[in-house]
């Protein structure tokens, strides 16, 4: 296709008009454990669990260290599952002349997406301990979870001075979804 003396061009409507759905989507997999975590936390904590394991001698750091350990043995396969399935080329129908195999990744390696997603596990099973000290009632922990989650993966930042973004990549979600930004707009540049 060299139109006019114009290079090759391929417009992937998934990652130009549909790019916004892979954070979101990366985002809602990992959702329900996090809630599930920061709800036995906060379930922990009232039920005076973590004080009975302090009078038998287990320190602070080794109960945070136990869930942490224990909601990473989940984030682990989902982040290999999301690995696997942005990176295989799915392929193209031929029933039209502009079908494409693609896949959701199709120039960054799968070594890269695997980091970044579990670079995100470990900044969520941080967070949903740290998140989980404030409450003394699971039901109002997990509501309040799902609120500031959903309020962080949404992409409001867009006009955002760069000091705000760095401040609201505390949350994993907004840290993940500026990752995601990042890697798309690599992608769109290599298919060129």
């Amino acid at each position: 296709m060299n139109h006019f003396g114009c290079p090759e061009y391929y417009y992937d409507t998934f990652q130009s008009e549909f790019g916004f759905f892979i954070p979101i989507l990366f985002s809602l997999t990992y959702m329900m454990t996090f809630m599930l975590n920061v709800g036995y936390i906060v379930e922990e904590r009232r039920n005076k669990a973590k004080e009975y394991l302090r009078i038998f001698g287990l320190r602070t750091w080794i109960n945070n260290l136990v869930w942490i350990t224990r909601s990473m043995c989940v984030y682990v396969v989902l982040s290999s599952i999301l690995t696997g399935f942005s990176v295989l080329v799915l392929p193209s129908s031929d029933t039209t002349s502009k079908s494409v195999g693609k896949a959701v990744f199709n120039y960054a390696h799968w070594t890269l997406i695997w980091t970044i997603l579990f670079v995100y596990s470990i900044h969520l099973s941080s967070f949903s301990i740290f998140f989980g000290q404030f409450f003394s009632r699971p039901l109002l922990a997990k509501f309040l979870a799902f609120t500031i989650w959903i309020l962080t993966f949404i992409d409001f930042y867009i006009g955002a001075p760069v000091a705000i973004r760095y401040l609201m990549c505390l949350f994993p979600n907004t840290g993940l979804l500026f990752c995601l930004e990042v890697i798309q707009q690599y992608e769109r540049k290599s298919g060129e």
